[in-house]
């Protein structure tokens, strides 16, 4: 990605009229789902590149990518909405005809490793960081920062990673050596058989050793390692590509 490419982004993106408020925090009014209110953002987006786009979601973020881009943007959300139960029973009781969406709340995430509490797209910046440290940073997909929306909201990059293929074929002997390290396990860590035995074909067992131990450093590494947070670099190599964790 060159400068030029950067620069672009940052002068396109800085004029995007996101906040911490709105769309992903207390302001929010109407839809309580925090999928709804992404999608609103859409038609503000869209305009601002020249590319058609593809937008997804997770349960911290939203991920904005085109087939001409060689990298994702990254927006984090700043908290979702939970339904009071408590306070609908209590409701209900006075009222059965009482709204249930007049009882979904917003709640900020907390839980992040981030000094904003919320930003998971932080956490995984100070969580590649600690990768660095313990020289293992190759296997992660970097996350930056990059710059903020008109009104400060965070927005971020990473390189651009593939899925797993789950019907390739791979050496039988590898692929069982992969299962029973899932099953050696208790604390969590890539749970993704597939995606294991290509890391041991790879970069070979030992490696995959040494990175199951860095990951047992830290709960929130291995916490949230299923199948679709880990993937591929472009050029084929097994990468880990959301490793914030999620414990809010």
């Amino acid at each position: 990605m060159t400068r030029e490419t950067i620069n672009d982004l940052i002068m396109r993106l800085s004029n995007l009229e996101l906040n911490i408020k709105n769309p992903f925090g207390e302001e929010i009014s109407g839809d309580w789902d925090y999928e709804g209110d992404a999608y609103a953002l859409e038609p503000h987006i869209r305009p601002l590149f020249d590319n058609d786009i593809e937008f997804r979601f997770g349960a911290s973020k939203m991920v904005i990518m085109s087939d001409a881009w060689d990298f994702v943007l990254k927006i984090p959300f700043n908290g979702a909405y939970e339904f009071d139960d408590y306070a609908f029973d209590e409701a209900y009781e006075e009222n059965p005809n009482v709204c249930e969406d007049d009882y979904f709340v917003f709640e900020k995430y907390s839980g992040a490793d981030s000094e904003c509490c919320w930003d998971y797209c932080d956490a995984e910046d100070n969580k590649y960081a600690k990768a660095e440290e313990a020289e293992l940073e190759q296997y992660f997909a970097k996350t930056d920062f990059l710059c903020f929306s008109k009104y400060g909201y965070p927005i971020y990059i990473q390189q651009k990673c593939t899925g797993c293929d789950y019907d390739e074929p791979r050496d039988h002997a590898t692929f069982e050596l992969a299962k029973s390290k899932i099953s050696s396990r208790h604390s969590g860590g890539v749970c993704c058989a597939e995606w294991i035995a290509d890391f041991i074909t790879c970069y070979g067992e030992d490696e995959f050793d040494r990175l199951s131990e860095f990951l047992d450093t830290d709960e929130d590494l291995c916490s949230d390692l299923h199948y679709e947070n880990v993937g591929y670099t472009i050029e084929g190599k097994p990468i880990i590509m959301d490793y914030a964790g999620f414990n809010s």
